[in-house]
């Protein structure tokens, strides 16, 4: 484990500077992309429907 995080801090290091716009990952890598699009469906629920039991039940209903 810490090998790995070792690793990912490099490589973060190393594409650092040469990066324009790091906000894009949000919408390039898939896990990112997918954090995003379920954050906005929880919002979006909270909203729609005014029951905050889907706030809690959420996470549960998508690690399945």
């Amino acid at each position: 484990m810490k090998v790995s995080g070792e690793q990912e801090e490099a490589e973060v290091a190393a594409n650092a500077g040469s990066r324009r716009a790091p906000w894009l990952d949000f919408f390039t890598k898939p896990r990112a992309r997918r954090a995003v699009v379920y954050a906005n469906i929880v919002v979006f629920l909270g909203q729609f429907t005014g029951i905050n039991a889907i706030m809690v039940r959420f996470p549960t209903l998508t690690s399945g």
